[in-house]
């Protein structure tokens, strides 16, 4: 059974959906077992995530779908696809509202 995709406003986050990193956001790895650093420019906020998020964001900047970026956190963390699914929805529902991604058509 497919879950049913996430809303955000007017935009529906399912397994299909592709984000982008919104205009002035960068983000860097800073090492094996760091955090990383995303400076949101446009806002002049700099913020710090964990190794799941960065995962997230390395997945947007290589144009994956959610769904694809959920079966890479299969892959690295052995958790259930359903789980990395809901995670994802929620992770990408608070970048969304803290302007640091956008949705893709």
């Amino acid at each position: 059974m497919q879950p049913t995709p996430a809303t955000t406003g007017e935009v529906a986050i399912g397994t299909e959906r592709r984000f982008a990193l919104a205009e002035g956001v960068t983000f860097q790895p800073m090492g094996e077992d760091q955090d990383t650093v995303v400076l949101a420019l446009a806002q002049g906020q700099l913020f710090t995530c964990n190794g799941t998020a960065t995962d997230f964001l390395v997945a947007i900047q290589d144009g994956l779908t959610l769904g694809q970026a959920a079966d890479r956190l299969v892959e690295t963390y052995g958790v259930e696809r359903a789980v990395a699914e809901a995670d994802l929805v929620e992770l990408a529902t608070t970048l969304m509202a803290e302007g640091l991604i956008v949705p893709q058509e």
